[in-house]
């Protein structure tokens, strides 16, 4: 007796992606530098900006968290 595998559905490759794709903009530079995007978000939190100021500001590989309401174009009264 021969045991056959059988390749995954169509259904079940598009529901279970094991890669993830990665893109690249023009602008991927500025998403980066201005909202962090992109980054791993398990990176390690940087002990400088804890702290105050990170010396490395957008620079820094390190995680730079900010409270949920900030945004540096729009003043929040909290």
């Amino acid at each position: 007796m021969t045991t056959m595998l059988s390749q995954p559905s169509p259904v079940d490759q598009l529901l279970h992606v094991t890669t993830v794709p990665t893109y690249s903009f023009a602008f991927s530079d500025f998403l980066k530098r201005e909202y962090r995007f992109g980054l791993d978000p398990t990176r390690p939190l940087c002990k400088a900006f804890l702290q105050g100021h990170c010396p490395l500001g957008p620079e820094c590989p390190d995680k730079h968290d900010h409270p949920s309401n900030y945004n540096k174009y729009v003043y929040h009264d909290v």
